[in-house]
């Protein structure tokens, strides 16, 4: 069974720009990485995550200069 998470983030540009997005475990270890071109607006990221365990895992977004981080808990 596959099970998408919309990981909890929100943004809203002026104009086109990069965003990174990276999830990370507890012990620093990249599990994805992404960069995104996004027009202006707001936006969302739906994930896959049937391949990951239970657990733990750090989501830090990098928009230009700018970084946010937020823990996730993946629970099945």
């Amino acid at each position: 069974m596959k099970t998408t998470a919309l990981l909890p983030y929100k943004t809203y540009s002026i104009g086109t720009c990069s965003k990174e997005i990276i999830i990370t475990d507890i012990l620093g270890n990249t599990i994805a990485q992404e960069t995104l071109y996004e027009q202006e607006g707001s936006h969302h990221l739906s994930y896959e995550t049937h391949h990951l365990s239970s657990g733990a895992y750090i989501l830090s977004i990098r928009i230009n200069d700018t970084r946010f981080t937020q823990h996730l808990s993946i629970i099945k």
